[in-house]
């Protein structure tokens, strides 16, 4: 009986053999590299200021990797406004949210929460999805215990879903505090009604999934004072009131890689009016008649035509305008928002100085998402690049031993890379049909690219010309 449970199993394992799998290089996530601890398992990080969010760890198991739940993340509340003393978005202090945090400096140089400040909030100033906050305390925090965050779309904050419940926080460094589940939201706060000491907090980021949302550093050389995101665009309002100029305004905005204010497609329009309001806001605060220019100008045929100085402009008839009564008269060959004009436009001489505001697309992209078992085509292949330019179109192939399926070619464009349908699938020659009078050895225990196989006769067999065994490859 030992004898044919023995030959059984050497049946079993010769015919059916217990397959090795290996594993293709691991999908990666937008704006992430990975690191190889071993050849089953890796683990995430993010570059370029991208915040990493979920499990950093990815494993493979049977030649196949887990779907990453590790996401790259924005910061979507810096240089956005905070609660001031007046209980208003106006006023607030900036040092939570300015995008430095240096603990070994003083603590004047953090936002405080103490027993008569015991909420910071901060309006993001358009609603986003939010997944988690980085939160940096300064050493100085002797305590931190009982932190309420809470996310929503009200300015009552109290009314909003709660994220998560801090018993307590780690002093001196940064947490990363994930929310039970993402939500959308304009309003973050954070509350702290037991404080027995103040809570200095350094730097407060607001995480949003970068496949939805831009981070600062995508407007590129533009990121500098001033420089805000809103609606994936890159932003500059004038808040020192320096008046300029159509010609000198337009060099101004092109020196920061941007063009001037303008809602030339129905896609921008949303910005142009976030624009609008905030410039009503200072000419009511200045108690002045404010002129600020538009990206337009008269064409040799008295027709209208974009011209934000911008790159992606094209000079095209001007639609969706909002000109004021009796405009746009004959003269004036460029034009203005005109408060005294209850905003709308008003053509004036182009010599005439205005308000400056800026505004241009993304000028970079993060690294882009990889496909499981793919790779950059050899062109791009070395490049380590954290970023990339707006415009530039790459490849992806599979490894050796994959068959495509879909298009690996993406495009960056506007900050955000576009889709690819590309699918790696393994290339495998499967199990070889055996016969009374052979035997299949599979050299590696495996059947996919690069494998070998043996076919052997077996005893008392011979195969034409007297070959007794055929090495097969896939």
């Amino acid at each position: 009986h030992s004898l044919v449970i023995t030959m059984l199993i050497a049946f079993i394992f010769v015919s059916f053999p217990l397959l090795i799998f290996t594993c293709p290089s691991p999908p990666v996530p937008l704006g992430a590299t990975f690191a190889q601890i071993s050849g089953q398992n890796v683990t995430y990080q993010c570059e370029g200021g991208l915040r990493g969010v979920g499990d950093r760890e990815n494993f493979c198991e049977k030649g196949q990797w887990q779907e990453p739940t590790f996401i790259c993340a924005s910061n979507v509340a810096v240089r956005k406004p905070t609660l001031g003393q007046d209980q208003a978005f106006n006023g607030g202090s900036m040092l939570a949210i300015d995008g430095k945090y240096f603990p070994e400096k003083t603590s004047y140089l953090c936002d405080k929460l103490d027993a008569k400040k015991k909420v910071w909030v901060v309006d993001l100033m358009e609603v986003v999805e939010v997944v988690a906050l980085r939160i940096s305390t300064h050493i100085d925090t002797k305590s931190a215990r009982g932190l309420e965050i809470r996310a929503g779309l009200s300015p009552e904050f109290p009314d909003n879903p709660l994220c998560w419940f801090l018993p307590s926080l780690v002093t001196g460094q940064t947490s990363l505090v994930r929310c039970s589940e993402s939500v959308m939201a304009r309003y973050v706060s954070i509350s702290a009604y037991n404080l027995p000491s103040p809570l200095y907090l350094c730097e407060v980021e607001v995480l949003s999934p970068a496949t939805a949302q831009i981070s600062l550093a995508q407007c590129g050389a533009s990121v500098e004072k001033g420089v805000i995101v809103f609606n994936n665009m890159c932003l500059f309002i004038n808040e020192e009131g320096k008046e300029m100029t159509f010609n000198e305004g337009t060099n101004f905005c092109k020196d920061k890689g941007m063009g001037l204010l303008h809602k030339q497609t129905e896609n921008i329009v949303p910005v142009y009016k976030f624009v609008k309001k905030h410039l009503q806001k200072i000419s009511k605060k200045n108690r002045k008649r404010m002129y600020a220019w538009i990206g337009i100008t008269r064409g040799v045929d008295t027709k209208w035509l974009w011209a934000t100085g911008s790159s992606d402009n094209n000079s095209s008839s001007v639609s969706l305008a909002e000109w004021g009564a009796g405009e746009p008269g004959l003269v004036g060959d460029c034009a203005v928002m005109d408060s005294g004009m209850k905003w709308s436009w008003n053509a004036i001489g182009c010599h005439i100085s205005a308000q400056v505001s800026c505004q241009g697309t993304p000028q970079l992209c993060p690294r882009p998402p990889v496909p499981e078992a793919a790779r950059l085509d050899e062109e791009h292949l070395s490049a380590n690049d954290h970023w990339w330019k707006e415009g530039i179109s790459l490849v992806f192939v599979c490894e050796t031993g994959y068959r495509p399926s879909g298009s690996g070619s993406i495009q960056c464009r506007s900050g955000q890379w576009s889709s690819s349908s590309l699918k790696c699938v393994n290339h495998s020659c499967g199990l070889l049909a055996g016969s009374e009078e052979t035997l299949v050895m599979y050299q590696e225990n495996r059947t996919d690219w690069g494998a070998t196989a043996v076919i052997r006769c077996k005893e008392g067999w011979v195969g034409l010309d007297g070959v007794k065994e055929v090495e097969m490859s896939c």
